[in-house]
């Protein structure tokens, strides 16, 4: 019985190295991945900061751009290309404190093109489509986050459907 134990033991030791290796090299080679796509287009980052609610205190999670991005028209034409900044920035919360957070702001590179290809001067509108990012809560509403540079701080609107 001793030595059905031993090799028991022996056997579950085993196996579960073997799952260590192979979790340390999975985990090795996501690292690695994602150090390659920090140059990708169209990047996005997940944040998390702490809001009051109902039921008290509860993390937010949000999501930004970061990086060179590059958006298009219907018909395939580059609507807009350019450069997400990451930046240190708060947002005010229902607990009326500021939390800080990291979000992203528009470089002074970006270009517009309207749907024939031709540079165009970008509207109010275009700004706000790419400072703005939108997390649906569930079918009844939707959050979206914006980035307002003149307060230099991102700011929320509930969006009911």
């Amino acid at each position: 019985m001793d030595k059905f134990k031993t090799h028991y033991i022996i056997h579950i030791l085993m196996r579960t190295i073997l799952t260590l290796m192979v979790l340390i090299f999975i985990g090795c080679r996501s690292v690695n991945t994602a150090s390659t796509m920090s140059n990708s287009i169209n990047q996005i980052k997940e944040g998390v900061f702490e809001d009051c609610g109902p039921g008290g205190i509860e993390k937010v999670t949000y999501t930004y751009r970061i990086g060179t991005w590059i958006l298009y028209h219907p018909n395939g034409q580059i609507k807009a290309q350019g450069r997400y900044i990451p930046i240190q920035t708060v947002i005010s919360t229902r607990c009326e404190l500021n939390e800080k957070l990291e979000f992203s702001q528009l470089d002074d590179g970006w270009k517009f093109f309207n749907p024939q290809g031709e540079e165009i001067e970008p509207t109010e509108q275009n700004i706000r489509e790419l400072t703005c990012f939108t997390h649906e809560e569930d079918e009844l509403f939707k959050i979206q986050y914006c980035f307002d540079k003149a307060q230099n701080r991102v700011v929320y609107d509930i969006l009911k459907e």
